[in-house]
């Protein structure tokens, strides 16, 4: 569990927060509890589950704002009306290219990375899927947790809050899913694959099917140029073939 001191930036899950004014402290649940300042004013408690560090940035470093790259300007400042601190940036993507202006600290998120190293010491891609001992197969949303920890999904959904961490801790070790070979035929050093599109040297288009004789060779579909003809026949008259 992430720790925080008085004075701390911090982003909040659904506050506008920007920084710890009191805590921790343990609340009659005995929770762990924090007070946090609001940009609208105020302070509101909270737990460190839903916290993060506001990173800090300095001049000339790129930065996450609404999902597109920016870069830092100037500050950060105390803003005038709420104390809140402030950058002043323009976008480097997006609809918005070019454009800028100042916001919150809060605002700015640490450019993504391309890895993550668990608390166990286990690397992994998050550009990858990573398959768990019970045949379930998890791929990072691109989405983290209040700690920063990234999250994982097995069904597709975006918005799962599953973390890797919690995926390891009780469905490892996990295995990297690497790239399966083409599921075709080789002849004479080209592996065709089955079921793909391939054009011959006239410009006509072919596809195979896997033959229904053991070690028989692939045959031409219905939907070739010629039906029924052997791969081998296809290459040797009609080559090269080009997918």
């Amino acid at each position: 569990m992430t720790e925080f001191k008085v004075g701390d930036k911090v982003r909040h899950t659904w506050l506008e927060a920007v920084e710890v004014t009191y805590g921790p402290y343990t609340d009659m649940r005995g929770q762990t509890r924090y007070m946090v300042r609001v940009a609208s004013g105020g302070e509101q408690p909270t737990t460190p589950e839903m916290m993060v560090a506001t990173p800090a940035f300095s001049v000339g470093d790129k930065a996450r704002r609404n999902g597109h790259t920016v870069e830092i300007l100037a500050g950060p400042v105390e803003g005038a009306v709420t104390g809140a601190e402030i950058y002043l940036f323009k976008y480097l993507d997006g609809p918005d290219v070019g454009k800028g202006g100042g916001r919150n600290a809060s605002e700015f998120e640490a450019l993504p990375t391309t890895t993550y190293t668990s608390p166990a010491g286990i690397t992994y891609d998050l550009a990858g899927e990573y398959t768990d001992r019970l045949g379930y197969t998890w791929s990072f949303t691109g989405r983290h947790s209040p700690d920063g920890t990234p999250c994982v999904t097995a069904y597709g959904n975006a918005n799962n809050t599953d973390t890797i961490d919690g995926i390891e801790d009780s469905f490892g070790p996990l295995c990297k899913v690497t790239a399966k070979p083409a599921d075709g035929f080789e002849y004479e050093g080209v592996v065709y694959e089955y079921d793909a599109e391939y054009t011959d040297c006239d410009g006509d288009n072919w596809t195979f099917y896997r033959s229904t004789r053991t070690g028989g060779a692939p045959l031409s579909t219905y939907s070739s140029y010629r039906s029924r003809e052997t791969l081998q026949y296809v290459v040797d008259n009609y080559g090269p073939l080009t997918k």
